[in-house]
């Protein structure tokens, strides 16, 4: 047996050639590819198929530099409309300005009146923030073709029948993606400085109307500090599913409350703590120290 396998390949070998042992290895190797398509105006393509229906198919080849099978399909969509603007005009000598393209896809299930009412609703409910599903989808397009005409729907004997699967297709053609919700806006650079420079003018206003010092005009904020400092990422073995984080699910939190004067002067962080029984609190020193601190702040800036 395995001497007439060693045979047969060098049969092979000998009967077929490098060339097109090499070419079979590369076709399956490489994956097909579909080439580019040139799209063409309106005008462009009844100024082709008017010249290919009076000079040929093969002279509006040359002379637009497009496949000749282009320039004869051009050519009978140029006779055909040529042919209906006689039977339909007066005009002795009609003028085709125009090959418009066919439309693409498959075609509308509610029609091009009724889709775009759809589509004009969910747009307007986007815009005024409400929330914008395959289940909203369904109920609007039911909503709208029931007010158009009921009798379209198929519970009402006609052949439109809403499903996820078309509300996701016109999501689709709308541009509209699942996002999270998120109400903090981008701000530019500029318009930061903007807003930063017309903030301190007012406070600098108030402070000069009503003499008041810097030193009492305070900017504070507050952020929420774990009792046990964790976080969400880590590295980790490639590959495992499950990636463990000790306390990544502790929801133990303080208010830490940092300040600062108008004049730069930073103050002692105040934290503020939920305690249930008075040895939770921290001891007197702890309140002396920071009074003390504060008597004896020094400023940021001079």
């Amino acid at each position: 047996m395995a001497l007439s396998l060693e045979v047969n390949e060098c049969v092979r070998q000998v009967l077929v050639p490098n060339s097109a042992r090499e070419n079979a290895k590369a076709g399956q190797k490489r994956s097909a590819t579909r080439g580019t398509y040139t799209s063409y105006t309106p005008k462009e393509r009844a100024k082709i198929g008017r010249y290919a229906a009076e000079n040929g198919p093969a002279r509006a080849s040359r002379h637009f530099s497009v496949p000749e099978t282009t320039a004869r399909r051009l050519k009978s969509e140029y006779l055909q409309k040529l042919k209906i603007m006689r039977a339909s005009e007066d005009v002795a000598v009609p003028v085709v300005k125009s090959l418009p393209t066919k439309p693409q896809g498959r075609p509308l299930l509610f029609g091009l009146e009724l889709d775009q009412a759809v589509q004009s609703y969910i747009t307007a409910l986007r815009a005024a923030g409400g929330v914008v599903n395959t289940a909203i989808v369904v109920a609007a397009a039911e909503g709208v073709v029931s007010a158009r005409d009921a009798s379209l729907l198929k519970e009402h004997g006609g052949y439109i029948q809403t499903t996820k699967t078309r509300a996701k297709s016109l999501l689709k053609r709308m541009g509209y993606v699942k996002q999270k919700c998120s109400n903090a806006g981008k701000v530019t650079v500029a318009h930061f400085e903007e807003g930063r420079e017309a903030f301190l003018a007012d406070i600098t206003a108030e402070a000069v109307m009503n003499d008041i010092p810097s030193e009492m005009i305070f900017n504070w904020d507050q952020t929420a500090l774990h009792y046990v400092p964790t976080g969400e990422w880590t590295m980790h073995r490639t590959g495992e599913t499950v990636v463990p984080i000790a306390n990544s699910d502790d929801k133990c939190q303080i208010t830490g409350v940092f300040a600062a004067t108008l004049s730069g002067e930073y103050l002692p962080p105040q934290f503020i703590y939920v305690q249930r029984q008075n040895r939770a609190l921290p001891p007197p020193r702890v309140f002396s120290t920071r009074l003390g601190h504060l008597a004896q702040r020094q400023p940021l800036v001079k």
